[in-house]
């Protein structure tokens, strides 16, 4: 069992959660865990029907990023150290945040129309 499947079963980060999160992760649970405990930041499950579509976006005080889960984030930090330089995949802070806020189910979930999806889609562009 992996420490995001304890995560999910415990419902809860737990002081030996967090100890064991920190010890594997470090400072990235930090910056993801900060995320989630600022007002300021929402993280959403975005639902395309009948496609069943899944994005992810969070929604910070420096603009949106999409998400595709274990795939891509839109943020510089990834695009740099991931993309342009090519380095074995990892987390960005917000991936991360995503993986938290799923295993702990605090996130909003929207429902759209696979026709929604292309004006949707245009606050993510720059």
């Amino acid at each position: 069992m992996d420490l995001f499947d304890e995560l999910r079963k415990e419902g809860k980060l737990t002081g030996s959660l967090v100890v064991k999160f920190q010890q594997k992760y470090g400072d990235l649970f930090y910056r993801s865990l900060e995320l989630l405990q600022n007002n300021a930041v929402s993280i959403h499950k975005n639902i395309f029907f009948p496609s069943q579509l899944v994005v992810w976006s969070i929604q910070g005080h420096s603009g949106y990023y999409l998400i595709y889960p274990e795939v891509f984030c839109q943020c510089q930090n990834f695009l740099i150290e991931y993309i342009y330089r090519r380095q074995t995949f990892g987390y960005c802070k917000h991936l991360f945040a995503q993986k938290l806020a799923e295993n702990l189910s605090i996130f909003q979930e929207n429902r759209f129309k696979d026709k929604e999806f292309a004006s949707w889609i245009k606050k993510f562009l720059p």
